[in-house]
C-alpha cells in the first residue's frame, strides 16, 4: 500500500477544525442523560464545593477516585453552586477530555505520515461521544491518559508513559488492563537496565501520591486505597448490563440480579470468566511478545505498522476483558473504540471498529434510551437485543484477532528489516 505523504502545515489546519468541531459539539450538548449518575455528581459536587478536597470522601456516598472528585471540585467553581441550572457544565469539562484524545489521535496520524484529519472519524462516531454527551459519564478521562500513555511510548516519553497510567488509574482503575501491554513494551530496557525499575517505580508511585496527597493529608488515605482496592466485587453480579459472552452462554435471564458466586461444576462463574479471559488475553498478546522478542527498538523504530498493531491489541485486550469476565458494565469497552478506530485508520481495516461502535452503541442506548426512539423499536426483536449485540461483540473478537495476525509486522524478520525508522522521535 502506497503511503500519503503529508504535508507539514496540515496538523496545523486539522488543529484548527479540530477545534471548531469540539466547541460546536460543546455548545450542542443536550441537557438529557442519565438521571442517576448526574444526580450523584450534583449531591458530591455540593458537598466538595463546601469542604476542603481533601475531605471529599468523609462523605461515605462519593466512590470514584481522586481524578474525578478533581473535576467536580471544578464544576462546583465554576457553576458557583447552582447546579440546577448548570447541569450541561458537567457534561462539557468531561467531554474536553473526549476532545484532547481525538486531538492526540489527529497528532499520532500526523507522525507516522497520516493524515491527521482522519481522526475526526472517530470524534463523529455516536458510540464515541455518547457515553459523555448523552449519559453524562466520565469514562473519556482514563481513556485519554492510556492513549497519553501509549502515545508517549511511541514517541520515547518513557517518564511520561509512566506518569499517564498512573493518572489514569487516579480516574478510574479499570485503565489497570493497559498494564500488561506497558509491560511488555518496556520490558526489554528494564532488562537491560534494570536501575530503570527503580526509576519507573518512583515515578508512577510519586504520581499516585501528589494525586492522592490533599486525601492523605486530611486523613482519607485508607479510605482512598478501600475504594480502589474493593472495586472488584462491589457488584458482584454476573453482568451489570455488559451485553457480553454470558448472555450468550446463560440466554434468556436476568443477569443482572444474578450472582457471580453462582458454581457451574463446582467453579463459580467469576473464576470461570477469568480464565476464559486469561486464555483470550494470551491469544492476544502473542503476537505482540513475538515482535517485541524480535527486537524491535519502540524507541527509534516505531512506524504506522507498529503504531496500528499496538492500538489493536489494546483494544482487543479491553474486548477480552468486557466478553468474558462477570461484573462487567456496558461502558468499560469505551477504550476500545478510540484504540480500535486507530487501528483502522491506519491499516485501512474499518469492520472490527465499525462492529464494536455498533454493538456499544446499541448497548448503551437500550439501557437509557436517549436516542428516544419509539418503544417499539427497542422491543423489537432487532437491532436492540442482548444476544444480537453479544455476537456482534463476539464478531469484533473473531475479526479483530484475524486482522492482528494478519498483520504484515508478523512476518519474516526480512520484511521487518524493510520498515524505515521515524527520524522525528527522540531519545
Amino acid at each position: 500500500m502506497k503511503i500519503p505523504v503529508v504535508k507539514s502545515g496540515s496538523f496545523r489546519s486539522f488543529g484548527v477544525v479540530w477545534l471548531i468541531c469540539t466547541v460546536v459539539i460543546m455548545l450542542l450538548i443536550p441537557s438529557r442523560s442519565f438521571e442517576g449518575d448526574m444526580r450523584w455528581w450534583k449531591e458530591w459536587a455540593s458537598y466538595i464545593l463546601y469542604h476542603p478536597i481533601g475531605q471529599a470522601y468523609n462523605n461515605p456516598l462519593i466512590n470514584y477516585q481522586p481524578g474525578f472528585v478533581y473535576l467536580l471540585k471544578l464544576y462546583g467553581i465554576l457553576c458557583h453552586g447552582h447546579f440546577s441550572s448548570n447541569s450541561i457544565l458537567i457534561k462539557q469539562l468531561i467531554f474536553i477530555f473526549d476532545g484532547l484524545a481525538v486531538l492526540l489521535t489527529g497528532f499520532l496520524l500526523f507522525k507516522f505520515n497520516r493524515s491527521p484529519f482522519l481522526a475526526l472519524i472517530i470524534l463523529f462516531n455516536p458510540a464515541y461521544w455518547y457515553t459523555t454527551i448523552l449519559w453524562g459519564q466520565c469514562d473519556s478521562m482514563y481513556v485519554f491518559f492510556c492513549l497519553l500513555s501509549i502515545a508517549a511510548l511511541f514517541m520515547n516519553y518513557r517518564m511520561l508513559a509512566v506518569s499517564a497510567f498512573a493518572l489514569a488509574l487516579c480516574v478510574k482503575p479499570q485503565a489497570v488492563f493497559i498494564a500488561p501491554i506497558l509491560f511488555i513494551l518496556m520490558l526489554p530496557e528494564l532488562w537491560s537496565k534494570p536501575v530503570k525499575i527503580l526509576r519507573y517505580t518512583l515515578v508512577f508511585t510519586g504520581t499516585l501520591f501528589l494525586v492522592s496527597l490533599p486525601f492523605i493529608l486530611q486523613g482519607n488515605g485508607p479510605r482512598l486505597l478501600e475504594l480502589t482496592f474493593t472495586a472488584v466485587d462491589r457488584l458482584p453480579s454476573i453482568s451489570m448490563h455488559a451485553f457480553n459472552s454470558w448472555y450468550l452462554l446463560i440466554p434468556g435471564k436476568d443477569l443482572v440480579w444474578a450472582p457471580d458466586t453462582q458454581l457451574f461444576m463446582g467453579v463459580s462463574l467469576k473464576l470461570i470468566g477469568l480464565i476464559l479471559f486469561m486464555m483470550a488475553m494470551s491469544i492476544t498478546l502473542i503476537p505482540l511478545i513475538k515482535m517485541v522478542r524480535r527486537g524491535i527498538d519502540f524507541g527509534s523504530a516505531v512506524n504506522a505498522e507498529v503504531v496500528s498493531l499496538i492500538c489493536l491489541t489494546v483494544a482487543l485486550l479491553n474486548l477480552d476483558l468486557f466478553f468474558f469476565t462477570t461484573q462487567m458494565h456496558e461502558r468499560y469497552i469505551h477504550a476500545a473504540i478510540i484504540f480500535s478506530g486507530i487501528a483502522a485508520i491506519i491499516s485501512q481495516r474499518y469492520l472490527m471498529f465499525g462492529l464494536i461502535s455498533l454493538a456499544y452503541l446499541l448497548n448503551l442506548d437500550f439501557l437509557i434510551r436517549n436516542f428516544q426512539l419509539p418503544e417499539a423499536i427497542y422491543k423489537a426483536p432487532l437491532p436492540f437485543n442482548e444476544i444480537f449485540i453479544a455476537l456482534l461483540f463476539l464478531g469484533a473478537l473473531i475479526i479483530g484477532h484475524a486482522d492482528l495476525y494478519r498483520n504484515s509486522t508478523f512476518k519474516e524478520d526480512k520484511e521487518v528489516e524493510k520498515r524505515i525508522p521515524n527520524p522525528e522521535i527522540t531519545e
